[in-house]
């Protein structure tokens, strides 16, 4: 009987060693909980390029927007068809990590269209929520 004891009070205490170790893995210090992100769509400050192309020709746009500190990067391109041969374009950026210098930077990244049929396009960059650069490229 005190074997029985003996093995069970062992066997307890073995079980509760494992757990307080399991649990001390499950930390707040884990890096990637802590981590900033964020993401946040911006107005374009200038669009130039092109204002003609070949059919099914790629043709390179220059966007210019602001990131409001050193931690503010490109992430994409939002597109929205609103009519036929007509789309708006909103820049989306990412903010990754907490330690940023504040600070409006420029930055500018390529847009790449290319028409699929001769007509005329129209690309709406987003500036606000209501006013666009807008860009007419006829196709042909």
């Amino acid at each position: 009987m005190k074997t029985i004891k003996t093995l069970l009070s062992a066997k307890t205490l073995i079980v509760a060693l494992l757990c307080v170790s399991l649990t001390s893995c499950l930390s707040d210090s884990d890096p990637a909980v802590n981590e900033c992100y964020n993401t946040q769509n911006v107005g374009v400050t200038n669009v130039t390029g092109p204002t003609t192309a070949g059919i099914n020709q790629p043709v390179t746009f220059d966007v210019t927007f602001n990131v409001a500190d050193s931690c503010g990067s490109f992430l994409g391109f939002y597109e929205e068809a609103t009519a036929t041969n007509e789309k708006t374009i909103t820049v989306v950026t990412k903010y990754l990590g907490c330690d940023c210098i504040d600070g409006v930077i420029a930055k500018t990244t390529p847009y790449t269209f290319k028409g699929l049929a001769s007509g005329t396009y129209v690309l709406k960059f987003k500036i606000t929520e209501t006013t666009y650069k807008t860009m007419t490229i006829v196709v042909g």
